[in-house]
């Protein structure tokens, strides 16, 4: 895989976390094609996505977890931990392989989309979701319940349809109206 710069967090869930994706204030956009996700793209100290091709290097050599923070425009915060994280090879389009068990007090917005492929607008899956959600992200059937690379806004006073923006949709919080302020999404290499 060769060297790899990554960021790593020990005050939002532990020590030993990678962070793999940050949202923080919308200046970078994440409307990108396909070869800018397998590569990864941003500044790893503030918005950026490490890259699909290095999200299967790393969980295919060990089992990794998945932590993901959120933070809604009023400031409260919310988790969503999977215990087995693994992403498939391109040749399966970064299919989202394993997610284990999920545990945290967001609600579960993303097993509905396991084994799905990643989608962007110019390798999009068969419903079209990353046209549709205006994202790109694994959206499972109906587009799934999740959207943390969509379009960036304030929480639910910029756009008036349902589905676009970052949203983790689920009866515990918020639903895909709402577009969330802040998403961290870390990996580490679980521990036992």
């Amino acid at each position: 895989m060769g060297e790899v710069n990554v960021y790593c967090n020990s005050l939002l869930a532990g020590p030993g976390w990678i962070v793999i994706q940050r949202r923080e204030n919308g200046k970078t956009n994440f409307i990108r094609k396909w070869m800018e996700y397998r590569e990864g793209f941003g500044n790893i100290t503030g918005e950026f996505f490490i890259g699909l091709q290095t999200l299967h290097q790393l969980t295919k050599s060990e089992h990794y977890e998945l932590h993901i923070q959120l933070e809604d425009f009023e400031g409260e915060q919310r988790f969503a931990h999977y215990d087995r994280f693994e992403v498939d090879e391109e040749d399966s389009g970064y299919a989202l392989v394993s997610l284990g068990k999920y545990t945290g007090n967001a609600g579960d917005a993303l097993t509905h989309n396991l084994h799905a492929k990643f989608s962007t607008y110019d390798e999009d899956n068969l419903e079209k979701c990353a046209a549709r959600k205006e994202g790109a992200w694994w959206y499972g059937d109906k587009c799934g319940f999740s959207n943390l690379n969509g379009i960036y806004s304030v929480g639910d006073q910029i756009y008036d349809y349902d589905g676009v923006g970052v949203f983790w949709n689920t009866a515990e919080w918020h639903d895909n109206t709402y577009s969330l302020k802040t998403v961290h999404m870390l990996i580490r290499p679980k521990l036992n």
